[in-house]
């Protein structure tokens, strides 16, 4: 896997030349929990603020065509003034880059000539890995998808797995033993923490077949999220997860499971916009949101990672493996979430969060080429990222 990832690296290094300032590799090559046919070989490109991105696609294409199937995924592409913005608005990541990303191209260390490594808190950590267990929680109720996504969810749960247990995965073991030894990990680290975001609540769930449940969510109307007290292997195996499904698939789209502990984590620091803008409700039990009161600060910087990880992850990855007559939706589906982008700016600057803004130059219309309208739309990608940005900051002093 390495030598695929030098394999591509090289000849885009000699065709874009300076253009390419450096390349790293990261994720589970490095960790050496890489698992064939499952994991991804995780790189990140950094060029210059001139780089033209069509170019880029040029060169990668055929690359892509000959590898693709085992990069399983395009580069996140950035420059050192993107790269250092996305990096404060994730610091879990720029650890992990710091710590184990390789150079693949110079020696000086991710973060050479960026500012300063942002600070990772504890709470931070523990509500990251919280809101990853929560989406591959998904896995625990295969019932309710189809057996394409069905195997999706279950490959989020074992990347997970590696990533937080740092070993693979046996092949054998199933979604809830494999949730269950993922969720002690992180109950031991949360345990760790200097202050107790914990739920404390005698009410148990009205029906045996849910054991320990205590409160529901629906999640955007259509999803429900079950919240346990506690968890233990023991818990989530007495659980019948199949009936539980086919019952849930009658009213919900998605299924999610956390803790109480876990989900006030994720609202106090990964998500708070969810609970300001009441996108998650609650439909049954205790609250154990209650009284949460997520910064200002924390909620900028949720909105600050939409359109930032739209710059740097999902446009390239769609523009750079895309073939040309596939243009027109691409532009098509990125517009659409550049507009959720705006439409969320609006709604902060209503309840005083932001002020109302703008990019000062509007989008071209559909009789541009579509190199014109990729251009512009990631100049607003990167307007609104450093918006946000800009008003988180301001939150913070």
């Amino acid at each position: 896997m390495e030598r695929i990832a030098t394999a591509v690296i090289n000849p885009l290094s000699r065709e874009l030349g300076s253009e390419l300032e450096s390349a790293y590799l990261y994720g589970s090559v490095p960790q050496r929990t890489y698992e064939m046919g499952e994991s991804d070989i995780n790189l990140l490109l950094v060029v210059a603020e001139t780089m033209d991105i069509h170019r880029l696609r040029r060169s990668f294409l055929p690359l892509w065509q000959e590898y693709g199937r085992r990069l399983r995924r395009a580069p996140l592409l950035a420059t050192r003034r993107t790269l250092a913005r996305h990096l404060l608005l994730n610091p879990v990541l720029a650890h992990h880059l710091a710590i184990e990303g390789r150079p693949l191209l110079q020696s000086g260390g991710l973060l050479a000539g960026l500012p300063a490594q942002p600070t990772l808190t504890a709470e931070d950590n523990c509500a990251y890995w919280a809101q990853e267990v929560l989406l591959a929680s998904m896995a625990l109720a295969p019932a309710l998808w189809s057996p394409e996504d069905q195997l999706q969810h279950m490959r989020r749960l074992r990347s997970l797995g590696r990533r937080l247990l740092r070993q693979n995965a046996s092949p054998q073991e199933t979604a809830v033993v494999l949730f269950a030894r993922i969720h002690t990990r992180l109950a031991s680290l949360i345990s760790k923490l200097p202050d107790d975001y914990g739920w404390e609540s005698t009410r148990v769930a009205t029906s045996p077949l849910v054991p320990g449940l205590q409160a529901t969510y629906t999640k955007d109307t259509e999803s429900i999220i079950l919240v346990f007290s506690q968890f233990s292997a023991e818990q989530l195996s007495s659980i019948n997860w199949p009936k539980l499904a086919e019952r849930l698939a009658k009213e919900y789209k998605g299924f999610y499971v956390t803790n109480s502990q876990q989900l006030r984590l994720i609202h106090q620091f990964e998500a708070p916009l969810d609970l300001f803008f009441k996108r998650i409700k609650r439909t049954w039990g205790e609250d154990p949101l209650q009284g949460l009161t997520p910064t200002n600060y924390h909620k900028l910087r949720q909105a600050a990672r939409r359109p930032s990880a739209i710059l740097l992850d999902a446009l390239p990855q769609a523009y750079l493996t895309s073939r040309d007559d596939e243009m027109g939706k691409l532009i098509h589906d990125v517009q659409n979430r550049l507009l959720n982008v705006q439409l969320e700016g609006e709604l902060l600057a209503r309840l005083g969060l932001t002020t109302m803004a703008k990019p000062p130059v509007p989008l071209p219309g559909r009789e541009a080429s579509p190199q014109e309208r990729i251009n512009a739309i990631l100049g607003h990608l990167d307007w609104w990222s450093e918006h946000y940005t800009q008003a988180m900051l301001a939150a913070a002093d």
